[in-house]
């Protein structure tokens, strides 16, 4: 029983769509009636509003009065001498890092949220999210973004035919390599499969993001150091203990062994 059932006449749905909330719209696609507005939640958080998204996309128009904004743009996160923007320098396309100043007392304080740039409403730029600012895992500077493996996944999902259930992805920041693990719709798929799937997820990562590329096959000289298949008995406790821990002690268990070193990418399911 789906939702569209309960509810036939539903006409609105207001949700995350964007940034990691991205996995789950094909979780739910069919699930509620063809006639109603699957609408973006917009961006905000517990420490202001930052807007209001007014159409069927995903870009929420700032509020150009309520609170005073400055953004620090994406190449100069890790600078030491940041270049702070006001809402009328921001370029469409760009993406950035907000700093917020708030009636309420926060002053300057950064969302650590990575966001993008849309088309303007009238004259006030609009942004979505992207991921978190934070949301990087580096071992020998290759700077690879959760979204960038999230992708990666959706590709080589495309290029094999294989659809995944729950996927998550770990460094090892003893050997520099990455353990990925995957749950298939299809139970029967073999660990051959999952190694062949890893090599469609590898491959994407090279395209995508050069210094992977660069600095761990031709510095590191490795990257992928095993993949795991896993079934639905061994997906639900990691989950779960994803759900549980802090996700930077998180130690991973493969078969008989762990790797206490191991950091997480990302999870998806």
């Amino acid at each position: 029983v789906l939702p569209k059932h309960y509810w036939p006449n539903m006409q609105i749905l207001n949700t995350w769509k964007c940034g990691n909330t991205a996995v789950y719209l094909d979780k739910i696609n069919g699930s509620f009636p063809e006639q109603m507005l699957h609408q973006e939640f917009g961006y905000f958080a517990s420490e202001c509003r930052f807007g209001l998204v007014l159409d069927d996309t995903v870009n929420t128009v700032l509020f150009p009065h309520f609170h005073y904004y400055e953004f620090v743009a994406e190449e100069e996160l890790e600078s030491e001498n940041k270049h702070y923007l006001q809402l009328h320098e921001l370029q469409a396309g760009k993406r950035y890092c907000p700093y917020v100043t708030t009636f309420a007392g926060l002053y300057r304080y950064n969302m650590n949220d990575l966001l993008e740039v849309g088309p303007s409403f009238c004259n006030t730029p609009t942004v979505h999210m992207i991921q978190k600012v934070n949301g990087i895992v580096t071992m020998t500077g290759e700077k690879l973004h959760e979204r960038q493996f999230i992708e990666a996944v959706h590709a080589a999902e495309e290029k094999s035919g294989l659809m995944t259930k729950f996927f998550v992805g770990f460094s090892d920041m003893e050997k520099s390599a990455y353990h990925f693990y995957y749950e298939f719709a299809d139970q029967s798929t073999t660990q051959e499969q999952a190694e062949n799937f890893t090599k469609l997820v590898d491959e994407e990562l090279k395209q995508t993001n050069i210094e992977y590329d660069t600095k761990l096959y031709k510095l590191a000289n490795r990257v992928i150091d095993c993949c795991w298949l896993i079934d639905y008995e061994c997906s639900h406790p990691i989950k779960t203990k994803l759900s549980t821990i802090m996700l930077q002690d998180l130690i991973i268990y493969q078969k008989k062994h762990a790797h206490p070193t191991a950091r997480i990418l990302f999870c998806n399911g």
